[in-house]
């Protein structure tokens, strides 16, 4: 954490910074990303993620072009491991309670950008990050409110972006979307848990 501070202090532009972040084995996290948009999520979470797994459109929201050895700005970091300069805290507020667990941190680095502030990936701080440690005994309850957080960001970031008149059509769209994949995860969850039972 102390890069970090430091890195903020030299740069009074700089909101929010993040390290890289590993998993267990040492393998990297993509913990810097592009923010969410309607095209890399179609790719993502549908079948066509699965038929064309290089897709431009995932790599761009992943940023994955690039080896993360280098200092860089960036749309958001993840919460996961981040530090917000006091100043940045002052302008722009903390982050919204409305969100419980999830794009909490990719909301708080939207409203940073829109009020000037940078975001940078910093790669000398590294951090080692055990994805869903905390949370695999309620597996389905996170499942629930990650999608609910995505599409409440959706409705505050970026509806407000679009024509008005589309705005309903495109909310019921996305809220649509975000049901059927939180669907497929807990119908999975589910199935796996009655397997493991016969096999007793």
């Amino acid at each position: 954490m102390r890069t970090l501070a430091e890195y903020v202090e030299a740069r009074p532009s700089v909101g929010i910074v993040g390290p890289k972040i590993l998993n267990p084995d040492g393998s990297l996290q993509y913990s810097c990303r592009r923010f969410p948009n309607p095209v890399a999520a179609m790719f993502r979470n549908t079948p066509l993620g699965k038929l064309f797994p290089h897709n431009r459109f995932t790599r761009e929201y992943l940023m994955t072009d690039w080896e993360h050895d280098a200092p860089r700005p960036v749309d958001w970091v993840s919460g996961a491991a981040m530090l917000a300069s006091e100043a940045m805290i002052e302008s722009v507020g903390v982050m919204d309670e409305g969100y419980f667990m999830y794009c909490e941190d990719v909301d708080w680095c939207w409203r940073a950008r829109e009020n000037g502030w940078e975001i940078v990936y910093l790669p000398t701080s590294v951090v080692t990050h055990a994805i869903g440690r905390s949370t695999d005994r309620i597996a389905n309850q996170m499942i629930v409110r990650f999608h609910r957080s995505m599409l409440r960001f959706y409705r505050l970031r970026m509806l407000p972006r679009v024509f008005l008149l589309w705005r309903p059509f495109l909310y019921l769209c996305a809220a649509g979307a975000l049901a059927l994949r939180a669907s497929i995860f807990l119908g999975k969850n589910l199935y796996d848990a009655m397997m493991r039972k016969l096999r007793k």
